[in-house]
């Protein structure tokens, strides 16, 4: 017996050229997300309605990030296809890492809404 550790294979990978509006489901509640407070703000003219549109914020951050991580499980699983056909298995696009980029800021900006509305609004 060893105690060395198994090799690990490293792969090169294929860089998919993916177009933006291939993400529409995920930039749209996106665009959503950041709506909601402003229309909030206008609508209402309150710190607490200001603060509860944070939360609906988040939850649109989620659901894009959400849907981003579907369509990354599939092409992991299509990946490992390729490995065992010996073909070269694909990268995440930038497409996806753009997303994933906005849907962090998106729900962080949600998140500092959501607890601090009321004192951002005051």
């Amino acid at each position: 017996m060893s105690d060395s550790p198994p090799q690990v294979k490293t792969y090169e990978v294929y860089q998919p050229k993916v177009v933006y509006s291939q993400y529409w489901v995920e930039w749209s509640f996106l665009v959503i997300g950041v709506l909601i407070p402003i229309f909030a703000a206008i609508m209402w003219r309150t710190g607490n309605a200001f603060e509860r549109s944070g939360s609906l914020t988040v939850f649109c951050a989620a659901v894009a990030e959400f849907v981003t991580i579907n369509r990354l499980t599939k092409k992991h699983i299509r990946n490992a296809s390729r490995v065992l056909n010996g073909e070269r298995p694909w990268d995440v696009s930038g497409a996806a890492k753009c997303v994933g980029i906005a849907a962090l800021v998106v729900g962080l900006i949600g998140t500092v809404i959501w607890g601090f509305g009321t004192k951002l609004w005051d």
